[in-house]
């Protein structure tokens, strides 16, 4: 039986029967589903609901009515690129793989600026993610803002940069004309036929749009959406825009002019972590406060057993790994370990003199260039990760990492970053210490960044959420992070650098754990109160990521991680993945290439 509509859910529905463009601001856990499925059944002309990912798709496609249309936009492109390009389903669905590209390019060591040494491998790498960040976003032309600017990149001088910026530029253009040529064996991939069906400016045919998710939009997709001549309906929460790193724009913000509607009842978690978490939203300027299920008992403690633990970093899910098996308790990690294999692979070419090719360790060659860049300040985002490894070398790591159970039902403890937690909820959550780091931040958009990223960890939890007290009053009192709209005297600083202070280490807690009531949080009692630290600023390690960019696991010799199978794209042969190494380390380099911050 259908739950009776809440009045917020009435009006939203009020809204969308004028036919006009809407935006629905949905709360965590606010019934954002339930909302959408009302709206579409209270039309009966054709409609089309765009999903996040296939599965997602796949589930509303069994709630909507059957005059919905569940897709995602890569399954609407697809369906006209397909037939109108003649394309072979291999050329459409593989990936371009760096390894892959390198050996069919024949690619050969090159100096940039007389500084900046990059092999085959480095070169191919730079050229797949140029691509990428072409294909997603709403250009028509490959430019220098393309190509990404990390690793050894970050920190070289003006001239090395422009010369790596111009060879990638002219030949990801070269690349481009071959992936879009039906006769080239060049694979184009996902990415590339949804760009191709984005340039050709289609036309959808329905009465009405639903994009889900909408503060994660890439701007190929929003760049369609927006010229299509009907009635478009955006829901999201702008403050879960934590993709950004991804190329994904948050066309909650964008859309102006359009009639609102907002969603702040939830119905995931009780009153404590609803007022806590309102109070991490007014630092981003948010007017309206999320409002708790009365029917769900939900409190803040500052240490206590959790079964879920959410950190910020990958060098942090390694630490807790490491944690988890020394109590016995087999850890699940959530979107699997090939991430963290795929770092400390680089770890063992580089210990070993050879060049390094995942996105952290990108120009590099060898383990001394890393060890140095860690003390610079570019070298941050990667510290805590280069001190795991020196304290417990690459191959204990290795151990532990692939020793983790691959049943999240069979675990004893469940660890996942921020990013790969979004959409999920447990009953008990602990948040890591990382997410208040001494790590400094740059930029307004940066800080508001680590606020929206601590608001999405915290609401996965649905009755118990085990926080530092230190950490939750520097995200909730105003006075640890602030967005850059005000001046604070801890946390961050507005200056020419805001900078996280590192927090103080709580007193040895009590036997018995003590609930922080909403009122104690909000108001900041002593319970909850941190003191500024004049520690000397550090960075808290590598960050996360949360999908592949340009993956490819390499095939495996005798005494390290796998190394991929040659294959040259003019012989029609396609790639063979073998299956992980099953324990310790395998000989070859792990070439799953991901994006940087988490998922």
């Amino acid at each position: 039986m259908d739950l009776k509509p809440t009045a917020e859910q009435l009006d939203a529905l009020s809204k969308f029967s004028t036919k006009e463009g809407l935006k629905i601001a949905a709360f965590a856990g606010a019934g954002k589903t339930s909302t959408l499925q009302l709206l579409a059944k209270s039309r009966k002309g054709k409609g089309l609901y765009l999903a996040f990912n296939k599965s997602i798709a796949a589930e509303a496609k069994q709630k909507f009515p059957q005059t919905v249309d569940c897709r995602t936009t890569h399954s609407i492109a697809w369906r006209t690129v397909k037939p109108t390009y003649k394309f072979s389903n291999g050329k459409m669905k593989t990936k371009l793989h760096a390894n892959q590209l390198a050996e069919s390019l024949e690619l050969k060591s090159r100096v940039f600026g007389k500084k900046l040494k990059l092999n085959e491998l480095q070169q191919a790498f730079l050229l797949t993610r140029t691509l990428q960040k072409f294909c997603q976003s709403a250009d028509t032309q490959i430019s220098k803002e393309h190509v990404p600017q990390y690793g050894r990149l970050m920190g070289m001088p003006a001239e090395v940069i422009d010369d790596a910026h111009q060879w990638a530029v002219e030949n990801a253009k070269a690349l481009w004309a071959r992936m879009i040529d039906r006769h080239d064996k060049m694979p184009l991939g996902h990415d590339g036929y949804l760009k191709l069906w984005a340039m050709g400016k289609p036309e959808l045919s329905f009465e009405y749009i639903l994009l889900d998710e909408a503060q994660d939009t890439n701007p190929v997709v929003l760049g369609v959406l927006t010229k299509q001549p009907t009635q478009m309906v955006y829901v999201g929460d702008k403050h879960q825009q934590i993709y950004e790193w991804r190329g994904a724009i948050n066309a909650m913000e964008q859309m102006a002019g359009l009639q609102e509607a907002y969603l702040t009842q939830s119905f995931r978690f009780g009153r404590a972590i609803a007022e806590t978490a309102s109070s991490v939203l007014r630092n981003l300027g948010e007017s309206h406060d999320i409002r708790g299920n009365p029917l769900v008992s939900s409190m803040i403690v500052s240490v206590g057993p959790a079964g879920t633990v959410l950190c910020r970093t990958n060098a942090t899910v390694i630490k807790e790994i490491l944690d988890a098996l020394g109590a016995s308790r087999g850890p699940h990690v959530v979107g699997g370990t090939d991430e963290l294999k795929r770092l400390l692979s680089d770890v063992f070419e580089l210990q070993e003199g050879k060049p390094g090719t995942s996105p952290e360790f990108f120009g590099f060659q060898n383990w001394n260039e890393v060890l140095a860049h860690v003390e610079e300040e570019e070298g941050e985002d990667v510290k805590m990760f280069v001190q795991l490894v020196q304290q417990h070398g690459p191959k204990k790591l290795w151990k532990a990492v692939s020793s983790v159970e691959q049943s999240e039902d069979k675990a004893g403890m469940i660890i996942s970053t921020a990013h790969k937690a979004k959409g999920r909820e447990w009953d008990t959550v602990r948040l890591a210490p990382d997410f208040l780091s001494t790590k400094q931040v740059r930029n307004k958009e940066a800080a508001e960044a680590e606020i929206r990223l601590f608001y999405v960890a915290m609401t996965r939890a649905k009755k118990t959420l085990v926080v530092d007290s230190s950490i939750l009053h520097a995200f909730t009192s105003g006075e640890g992070l602030q967005s850059a709209a005000r001046p604070t005297s801890i946390g961050l600083v507005q200056k020419e650098k805001l900078i996280f202070e590192k927090a103080v280490q709580p007193k040895k807690p009590p036997h018995v754990l003590q609930p922080l009531t909403a009122e104690q949080v909000t108001r900041n009692r002593p319970l909850i109160a941190a003191t500024k630290s004049t520690s000397k600023p550090s960075s808290l390690g590598v960050t996360s990521s949360a999908t592949s960019a340009n993956g490819g696991i390499e095939n495996q010799r005798e005494a390290r991680p796998p190394r991929a199978m040659k294959n040259q794209f003019g012989t029609g042969s396609r790639p063979v993945a073998p299956s992980p190494p099953s324990a310790g380390p395998k000989r070859g380099l792990w070439s799953r290439i991901t994006s940087i911050f988490g998922s």
